[in-house]
């Protein structure tokens, strides 16, 4: 039997993402939103356990005046009050994770996928991770360009982490495109 990949997710505070472990040491993602948190907790293995949503309000600090400068602090004071409340719903520590391709259904397009849904036409039958696609008119330069993409992808090792958008990342979970 293979070993699932496990995939890295990184803090992306500007993206409301944040990865943490359990006290018990389980993976765990938040998810933020203006009035609720989607919480994705994971088992040691990073196979995802199931979600919960929880209701809050997104802290909004006060900026001192309208400088760039005043933006990037007040910004900064609400990624710490995110994190001190995630502290309170279970995260004992905010870190990289690794886990699992999941999707949570009825959630903000939440999961993540080795491939991006573009070059789903190209994937191996035991590589493809998408139901229903349609098949894409493509002249032979366009399928030559796709087919070079995806053979960069798989070398390069990214992968895809879905979040209401798909942003694309390399293979530590930093996020290098969306």
């Amino acid at each position: 039997m293979t070993t699932p990949k496990l995939f890295p997710i990184q803090e992306h505070p500007y993206r409301s993402i944040y990865p943490g472990r359990s006290k018990e040491g389980h993976p765990l993602i938040g998810f933020t939103r203006y009035d609720y948190i989607v919480i994705a907790r994971f088992a040691t293995n990073g196979e995802l356990q199931g979600a919960e949503v929880v209701d809050w309000t997104r802290p909004k600090v006060q900026r001192e005046d309208e400088s760039p400068d005043a933006f990037i602090k007040a910004r900064e004071q609400e990624f710490e009050l995110t994190r001190a409340h995630l502290r309170t719903l279970g995260f004992a520590s905010l870190e990289t994770v690794s886990v699992q391709k999941f999707w949570l259904p009825g959630t903000d397009f939440i999961g993540i996928t080795q491939y991006p849904v573009h070059l789903a036409p190209f994937l191996e039958p035991h590589e493809s991770e998408y139901e229903d696609i349609d098949p894409i008119s493509l002249d032979d330069f366009e399928r030559d360009e796709l087919r070079e993409q995806l053979r960069e992808w798989r070398e390069r090792g990214d992968f895809v982490l879905y979040y209401g958008n798909d942003y694309w990342c390399d293979p530590d979970g930093e996020i290098n495109s969306s």
